[in-house]
């Protein structure tokens, strides 16, 4: 029997490349397919057993408070966690961190994602070995890649046309896949964070605990559909998606 595991939502971003769409909006109430995309993650976390949540807030974070309590919080115990400042990634991670005591490993997932990966699978993967974090990846077109070794391991991160900067063993074997903001990690990812810093994107985090030889690993996307919404033209390609799943 697999832990149940809790599950942190990040949604405090603006989401500025919507344009007008976020400006009186959270992104993460933004519709595609009859729901908002919270309640799009909010279905597949609970489908792997999630009922304990835990969401940042930022943007508008009242609208989320009263769409949540309008719901019911969808049947799901939630703590949440206001950043008056942007914090990142890796910095919300850390502001929440003691909601966290107790929990030998997490989900974190981007509100801003639809995917239909079935989450159990991941956590299947992520505690049959002893990793620190499992990142869902994909082979797709992005900005910037992290790089995997032979065994899946991250060993370094890459700019679309920069160099790749290697964090552990060399680039020989190097494949470049790109994160797709859904994860599974492990308790000991908060004593690796940086004591003094406080905005900071967890994959900075990710790369110094490769550095140190932690197992931080991929787990690729092949079949599942996986898009980030957070353009109107990806957000238009969803819409169409889902509409014809009706």
């Amino acid at each position: 029997m697999q832990e149940t595991v809790k599950a942190m939502i990040f949604a405090a971003g603006v989401g500025s490349r919507l344009g007008s769409l976020t400006a009186d909006t959270p992104k993460c109430l933004i519709e595609a397919g009859g729901k908002t995309m919270l309640e799009h993650v909010i279905d597949r976390l609970k489908l792997a057993g999630v009922s304990e949540l835990v969401i940042n807030l930022h943007h508008h974070p009242q609208k989320i408070l009263a769409y949540l309590k309008q719901h019911g919080n969808f049947g799901c115990s939630i703590d949440f966690s206001l950043e008056p400042v942007l914090l990142d990634t890796g910095g919300g991670l850390k502001k929440a961190a003691n909601i966290f005591a107790g929990q030998e490993s997490f989900f974190i997932y981007n509100s801003d994602v639809y995917c239909d990966l079935d989450l159990r699978e991941l956590q299947k993967t992520h505690t049959s070995s002893k990793r620190l974090a499992t990142l869902v990846v994909m082979d797709r077109q992005e900005s910037t890649y992290l790089l995997f070794g032979g065994k899946q391991q991250l060993i370094g991160i890459q700019k679309r046309d920069g160099p790749p900067n290697i964090v552990q063993g060399t680039s020989a074997d190097a494949r470049k896949l790109a994160f797709c903001g859904i994860q599974i990690v492990s308790k000991e990812i908060f004593q690796l964070m940086p004591r003094a810093k406080e905005v900071f994107s967890i994959i900075e985090s990710y790369l110094e605990a490769a550095r140190h030889g932690e197992s931080v690993e991929a787990f690729q996307l092949i079949n599942d559909y996986w898009i980030d919404m957070g353009s109107p033209e990806k957000l238009k390609e969803l819409r169409a998606r889902l509409d014809l799943k009706k």
